[in-house]
C-alpha cells in the first residue's frame, strides 16, 4: 500500500483529542507524565525527536496548556507524517519543507474548527483514525523508536478512559 499524508482536517482532529479536547484529563498529559523523565526514552532518540523531548519537559513545566500541547502534538506528528512519504517514496515533490511548513500551518488553523469533530467521534473513528496515521508513518526509518509512535500507540490506551461509555461501564 502507498504512504500519503492524511488531510489536515483529520490530523488536527486526531491532534485537539491528543491534547485535551475531550475527557476530564488530556491523552497528552497521561503520555508526558510517563516519557518526560524516561532516560531510556531519551537516548535512542533522533536528533530532531530530541528537541521535542526538551520541548515536552518545557512543556510539563509551564503548565500544561492545551493550545501549546496541540501545538507540539502538530508538530511532532507532521513530521513523522512527512518522514514517512519521504523514506517511502524518495524525497517526492510534495513533501519538500515549504510543503510541510504549509501544511503545519493549516494543521494549526484548523485547531479550533475540529474541537467539536474530535468531541463527537467514536472510540472505534478515533482508532482507525490512529491506526491509519501510525500506517502512513510508518516507513520512517526512525519511526519504530520516535515520540510520535510512542504518543500513537500510548493515545489508543489512554483515549478509552475519556469516553463517557466507558466510564459509565459497570466495574465488575
Amino acid at each position: 500500500m502507498s504512504a500519503f499524508i492524511i488531510t489536515a482536517e483529520q490530523m488536527a482532529i486526531n491532534c485537539n483529542v491528543i491534547a485535551g479536547a475531550i475527557g476530564y484529563s488530556p491523552v497528552f498529559n497521561h503520555w508526558v507524565v510517563q516519557v518526560k523523565d524516561s532516560l531510556v526514552i531519551e537516548k535512542e532518540l533522533s536528533e530532531s525527536d530530541k528537541i521535542f523531548f526538551k520541548e515536552i519537559n518545557e512543556y510539563w513545566k509551564q503548565g500544561n496548556d492545551k493550545k501549546i500541547a496541540f501545538n507540539l502534538v502538530a508538530r511532532m506528528l507532521v513530521q513523522a507524517n512527512y518522514e514517512g512519504v519521504i523514506d517511502r517514496y524518495n524525497k517526492c515533490e510534495d513533501t519538500s519543507r515549504e510543503s510541510q511548513e504549509f501544511y503545519l500551518n493549516e494543521v494549526l488553523k484548523a485547531r479550533e474548527s475540529t474541537v467539536e469533530k474530535a468531541k463527537t467521534q467514536s472510540y472505534f473513528q478515533l482508532v482507525k483514525s490512529l491506526r491509519c496515521l501510525d500506517y502512513q508513518c510508518s516507513d520512517w526509518k526512525e519511526y519504530k523508536k520516535s515520540l510520535a509512535k510512542n504518543l500513537l500507540s500510548s493515545t489508543e490506551y489512554f483515549a478509552l478512559d475519556s469516553f463517557e461509555e466507558f466510564m459509565n461501564a459497570k466495574w465488575c
